[in-house]
């Protein structure tokens, strides 16, 4: 009986090609940022899908950079993130007032914005999702999306190449368990006199 050997580079390309070409699966397109987190409709978008399904949302806005004035078109971050549809609860009085969105880059820097803050009728910070800048693409070191808090007396909250937006629920972290006893009240000052 004769033995055949196959290289092991090619029985690796094999099992790759069998797993990511099942039946009427194509690979997942890329994406410039991912929206996650406490929504109902979690989603990646490209620059391209951003153009188009944002259309009617995209406004030219003036920024101030190192004393350059600066022009580019967006789109509200509060828009996107509605667009995921936040899963508040109706039975909560002002739940979306517990929810926040951090702005990740894949660098690794993050920002976080209260829902109060990008609330219209609240906050109104204007924080928006760049397309581009002065006319043209965003370079490599800030896009293809850049995340500017135009509201923001500092820069220190833009997010360069922002890929992505997650929403947290604040309150389900200081819901104590069912199980867990109600945290002790303070004792009053007065009491250990």
């Amino acid at each position: 009986m004769r033995v055949s050997w196959i290289p092991v580079s090619v029985l690796a390309l094999a099992a790759t090609v069998a797993l990511t070409a099942r039946a009427g699966d194509a690979p997942p397109a890329p994406s410039d940022i991912r929206i996650t987190g406490a929504v109902a409709a979690p989603r990646d978008w490209t620059v391209a899908s951003l153009r188009e399904h944002f259309a009617g949302d995209i406004r030219e806005f003036e920024y101030r950079q190192k004393d350059s004035a600066h022009k580019a078109h967006g789109i509200p971050l509060i828009r996107l993130v509605l667009d995921a549809k936040p899963r508040f609860d109706p039975e909560h009085k002002h739940h979306d007032l517990a929810f926040a969105v951090v702005a990740r880059s894949p660098d690794g820097y993050a920002a976080a914005f209260s829902f109060g803050e990008l609330d219209g009728a609240l906050g109104k910070a204007e924080v928006w999702v760049a397309l581009d800048r002065d006319g043209g693409a965003l370079s490599e070191k800030h896009g293809p999306l850049e995340l500017i808090a135009v509201s923001d007396g500092k820069a220190s909250r833009w997010v360069r190449a922002v890929c992505g937006l997650d929403v947290h629920d604040l309150s389900a972290a200081t819901k104590a368990p069912a199980s867990e006893p109600a945290a002790p009240s303070r004792p009053s000052p007065e009491a250990g006199r």
